[in-house]
């Protein structure tokens, strides 16, 4: 197995070969030995994966100083995501889940990443929050030519913010392309989704997958 960033602008992550198995049905829990173990599941199968430099690359699946410069940094950034600038004074617990949700990536986006992996970004935002944080890491990957990284369960949102997908099913990578690619190769019609294309691939929703995983 191996993960690094390449030194040219190539690709900015590649992974060879990773497995990765949860659960063990021979071995009960540790603390609790009266739980029944989880059904062992194969979650990657010898994955390889080229992240490109500067491109939003989506993975369908189962599931800076201080000082008063960075102060109007934050301010900006808050208001590009539509939180009021009194969040700032306020400890987090006083938010609601979707305003703590923003902070979180304001934090992320305040270091000017150059490499950016984010895990269901907008789950729990209401539908104009979302458009907000969807334009932000556009803003971030087309002012500062950052490389996202996108894990998410939203096949809308990877078929128009992503400029590639890979679908994963069973540990294994089923497709990999544009979004358009996998919708003319696998949607079944012209005219037809990334969840069409999805469906087509795995043969299931991501909701049937995760409460597959849940049982």
């Amino acid at each position: 197995m191996a993960i690094h960033k390449s030194e040219l602008n190539t690709a900015a992550v590649e992974v060879q070969g990773i497995s990765k198995r949860f659960g063990d049905e021979r071995r009960p829990h540790r603390l609790m030995p009266w739980r029944k173990a989880k059904k062992a599941r194969l979650a990657l199968d010898r994955v390889s994966l080229h992240v490109d430099t500067g491109r939003i690359t989506g993975i369908l699946g189962a599931n800076g100083s201080g000082g008063d410069g960075t102060r109007d940094r934050v301010e900006a950034m808050l208001e590009r995501l539509g939180l009021p600038l009194d969040t700032l004074d306020k400890p987090m617990k006083q938010l609601s889940r979707g305003q703590q949700q923003k902070v979180a990536i304001a934090r992320s986006f305040l270091t000017s990443p150059s490499l950016l992996l984010m895990d269901e970004p907008t789950t729990g935002l209401d539908p104009r929050s979302k458009r907000e944080v969807q334009e932000l890491v556009r803003s971030i990957r087309r002012d500062r030519a950052a490389t996202v990284l996108l894990c998410t369960h939203d096949l809308q949102e990877a078929e128009v913010l992503c400029d590639r997908v890979v679908v994963i099913d069973q540990g294994r990578v089923l497709a990999d392309g544009t979004p358009a690619e996998l919708i003319r190769m696998h949607a079944g019609n012209p005219d037809g989704s990334l969840e069409d294309a999805f469906m087509a691939l795995t043969g299931k929703r991501l909701e049937e997958d995760e409460e597959e995983k849940d049982e």
